[in-house]
């Protein structure tokens, strides 16, 4: 998958027809579905329960590069904008929300994020990044700046 890409749940049926007698495959058949909204909401939903709101962590960084899925960490992260915030969810979809006052995160420019899952809820290198993005245009952080950031996680 690459970046920008869209992940797309789906459910594969597979049907194997034998000879009673015998157990030989007489034939296969298999077909893709698609998977109903219901279940979409029970995912979101297990999700967002599962996550709590005091496991998670968002970072900004400064570091440069393209994100991809082998991601462990942010290229450069700034620990001290390590922070959690709000977990919400809505039918098929979980919100992430963290704020930063006028008087955080300043002193830098931000040109990634990423968000933690199962951190201690102290310390983000303690859990694993689940998603990392890059900010373009970069976000240069000062006293007069108050930074909302959402991360919407639709699952598909």
């Amino acid at each position: 998958m690459k970046v920008g890409e869209t992940a797309t749940a789906k459910a594969v049926w597979k049907f194997v027809i034998r000879d009673a007698r015998t157990g030989a495959v007489l034939d296969e058949v298999e077909r893709k579905n698609v998977l109903t909204t219901e279940f979409k909401k029970l995912l979101a939903q297990a999700w967002g329960n599962s996550q709590g709101s005091s496991n998670w962590m968002l970072v900004l960084g400064t570091g440069s590069g393209t994100p991809s899925e082998s991601d462990t960490g942010l290229f450069q992260p700034v620990a001290s904008t390590a922070k959690t915030g709000q977990l919400t969810v809505s039918n098929n979809t979980v919100q992430y929300y963290v704020r930063y006052m006028p008087e955080e995160a300043n002193g830098y420019t931000y040109t990634e994020a990423g968000i933690y899952e199962h951190t201690d809820g102290n310390d983000y290198t303690t859990g694993t990044l689940i998603n990392h993005v890059n900010i373009d245009p970069a976000i240069t952080k000062d006293n007069t700046i108050l930074l909302d950031i959402y991360v919407t996680i639709t699952f598909p």
